[in-house]
C-alpha cells in the first residue's frame, strides 16, 4: 500500500456491515444511516434493502434502489472541499435488468445535491456535486456546481468513454483539480486500468450543507441505485498516479 494515501484522506466506507445499523466511515467517524423512501417527501430508518453482498474488497453493499432504498448522512465538516480540490473513488456494479429488478433509470453512485428536495427543509440551491449512470448513454458521469444551481452557466459535467456492462464492478474515480482548473472521471474495469476523461473547469466547486447521499441523490428523492457499492473513499486533495494505482490494485481494490 502507498503510505501517502491517507494524507488527507478524510472517509474511508468499507460497506461491508450487516444489520439495522449504519455503515461507517473509519476515519472520521461519518454514518452513512440505511433509508427508504416510500412515497411523495415521505422516509423511514431501514436497512432491508441494504444488505451485505459478495464484492471486490470483500463484501460490499447490495442496494434495492428500485425500491427507494439508498444512503444518507448529514453534511459535515469531513466532506467541506471549502472549493478546493477532491476525489471520490469506490467500487460500484449495476444489477442486470431483469424481471426482479427491472430498473433502468438514472442511477447515483453519491451526491451532495439536494437541488429539488420534496419538503421544506432543504435549501434548492445547494448543489455541490453527483456522480450518476446515465442510462441514455449507458456511461457514468460526474458533475459539479460552482455557485449551488445548475444550468450551463452554473454547472459542469464530465461523462466517461466506457459502455457499462451490468453485473460487472467498476471503479469509479471522480475528481476536481482546483489548480489544474478541471474536473475528472475515471471508470475502470477489474481487467484494464481507464485513461482519464477531463473538463475545463475554473469556476470551483460550492460548498454547502447538502446531505451526502450514497445510491441516491437530490436529499435521497430520486435516480437511485441498484447495485453493489463497495469500498468508497474520499479525499480533501487529487490523489497522483501512484496513489490510483494502488487503490485499484490490478482489479482487486483496497480498503484503508
Amino acid at each position: 500500500m502507498v503510505d501517502t494515501l491517507h494524507d488527507e484522506l478524510t472517509m474511508f466506507f468499507t460497506m461491508d456491515e450487516s444489520g439495522e445499523g449504519g455503515r461507517w466511515d473509519g476515519v472520521s467517524g461519518v454514518e452513512l444511516t440505511p433509508w427508504q423512501r416510500t412515497g411523495f417527501g415521505q422516509y423511514e430508518v431501514d436497512a432491508r434493502g441494504t444488505t451485505v453482498a459478495p464484492a471486490v474488497v470483500g463484501d460490499g453493499q447490495h442496494i434495492v434502489g428500485s425500491k427507494g432504498y439508498h444512503f444518507a448522512t448529514g453534511s459535515s465538516d469531513a466532506m467541506k472541499h471549502e472549493g478546493g480540490s477532491f476525489t471520490w473513488a469506490g467500487w460500484v456494479s449495476l444489477d442486470a435488468v431483469d424481471s426482479d429488478a427491472p430498473y433502468v433509470d438514472a442511477q447515483t453512485l453519491l451526491a451532495k445535491w439536494n437541488g429539488i428536495p420534496d419538503w421544506g427543509g432543504a435549501p434548492p440551491n445547494h448543489r455541490e456535486y453527483r456522480v450518476w449512470h446515465d442510462h441514455t448513454l449507458s456511461q457514468w458521469r460526474f458533475e459539479v456546481s460552482a455557485d449551488g444551481l445548475e444550468g450551463e452557466a452554473n454547472s459542469k459535467s464530465v461523462t466517461h468513454p466506457a459502455s457499462i456492462a451490468r453485473d460487472s464492478f467498476y471503479f469509479v474515480e471522480a475528481w476536481h483539480d482546483a489548480e489544474g482548473e478541471t474536473i475528472n472521471l475515471r471508470v475502470s474495469t477489474r481487467e484494464e486500468r481507464a485513461s482519464t476523461a477531463s473538463e475545463p473547469w475554473s469556476k470551483g466547486v460550492f460548498t454547502g450543507d447538502a446531505d451526502l447521499d450514497v445510491a441516491a441523490q437530490n436529499t435521497c428523492t430520486d435516480a437511485h441505485l441498484q447495485g453493489v457499492v463497495d469500498a468508497l473513499g474520499y479525499w480533501n486533495r487529487v490523489l497522483n498516479e501512484e496513489e490510483s494505482l494502488a487503490l485499484w490494485n490490478d482489479g482487486a481494490g483496497l480498503e484503508l
